[in-house]
């Protein structure tokens, strides 16, 4: 069974978060840049105000995984198990935001690419 995925930029504080669905193709691309990353030690996560990241929802086979994804890391969890990988240049989340840019509206996007170039 192919995984589904959804995916949400964690960006606003009192009002809802822009979502999409990932498409069939790009949820197994996700599936494939997730599984060639490597592991790295665990980090705190940035939960301020501004741009916090992804947050991507995985469904695959009645099991569901959340991945937050920011600065670098990827905060795997999936049942009572957290692993923390590394998206070197960030490349993981430049991908999917990119797969979002009609969701986010132009604006939007432009704001977290540039936060994405930090």
């Amino acid at each position: 069974m192919a995984a589904t995925a959804e995916v949400e930029l964690d960006i606003f504080s009192g009002r809802p978060n822009p979502t999409w669905e990932l498409s069939n193709a790009d949820a197994a691309e996700l599936e494939r840049r997730l599984s060639a990353l490597q592991t790295t030690s665990a980090r705190t996560l940035f939960d301020g105000l501004g741009y916090r990241g992804l947050i991507v929802r995985i469904a695959k086979d009645s099991q569901a995984t959340t991945a937050h994804i920011q600065t670098g890391l990827v905060e795997l969890s999936g049942g009572s198990a957290t692993t923390y990988l590394e998206d070197r240049e960030r490349a993981l989340e430049r991908w999917l935001v990119s797969t979002g840019k009609s969701a986010i509206g132009e604006d939007l996007f432009k704001l977290v690419e540039a936060e994405l170039a930090k």
